[in-house]
């Protein structure tokens, strides 16, 4: 297997664990999943969709860069969302969902329309915009999931899921779209730099299934809390001989 199939099929695993996933808790066990994580189930169906089509497209035209810049903009949305979560300002996060969203579409939009941009192209401002825009909002969310974390950073999955969309945008923007433009332009950096991205690219993904497993884990640990009074000062019973 390539890097660049074990990078694709590492996009179908992640999207598949999260149907599985999405449908074992919300229909099997009934249970109510919080926002973040349907958006975030969204974001990896949507992810392991636009991998496919993208395979189609690539192989009848020999390119997909109509079907990337679509999925950038969902992708954009769906991860500021997400983000939008994880603020400490409640008006921090209305700026984010009825601000910089809308307004970054509406520009998007009007970009393409007035052909300032094209749909076949890929090294654009409004990407370089996208990027600039999730990595830093991105941080600011990874500090609070950081300070309001009570275990293990790795064991949060919410810290998970964050830490890995940041890397996926300094992945695509540094390693990718910055150092193939190095190489092309001037032959200075080396084109093994397109086996790292993939290898980052893969191991994001894990670390998304990694994520669900957390998250699945959490939400089937169940408190063992006391049902009545008589148990409640059995516990304590027992708690006080333990410590004499």
């Amino acid at each position: 297997m390539s890097f660049y199939q074990a990078s694709v099929f590492s996009g179908y695993l992640s999207g598949v664990i999260a149907i599985t996933l999405l449908v074992y808790k919300a229909i099997v066990k009934k249970e109510q999943l919080p926002t973040p994580i349907i958006i975030f189930i969204i974001l990896l169906v949507f992810g392991a969709i636009f991998d496919f089509i993208g395979q189609i497209l690539i192989s009848r035209t020999g390119t997909n860069y109509i079907q990337l810049n679509v999925y950038y903009l969902v992708d954009f949305t769906l991860s500021l969302s997400l983000f939008s979560f994880w603020t400490e300002s409640f008006s921090f996060q209305r700026l984010i969902r009825w601000g910089i969203i809308p307004v970054y579409i509406l520009i998007w939009i009007i970009v393409k329309i007035l052909g300032m941009e094209s749909l076949n192209e890929m090294n654009t401002m409004t990407n370089l915009v996208r990027i600039l825009i999730l990595f830093t909002i991105g941080l600011n969310s990874l500090y609070y999931l950081s300070k309001k974390s009570i275990k293990k950073l790795w064991c949060d999955h919410e810290w998970v899921i964050c830490k890995t969309l940041i890397t996926i945008y300094f992945n695509s923007f540094v390693v990718k779209d910055i150092s193939m433009y190095i190489w092309n332009k001037y032959k200075i950096l080396n084109p093994w730099v397109g086996v790292i991205y993939l290898s980052i690219n893969t191991l994001t993904q894990l670390a998304f299934i990694y994520a669900l497993i957390l998250y699945g884990k959490k939400s089937d640990e169940k408190m063992n809390l006391p049902s009545n009074y008589s148990e409640i000062f059995e516990r304590v019973k027992q708690r006080m001989k333990k410590e004499r």
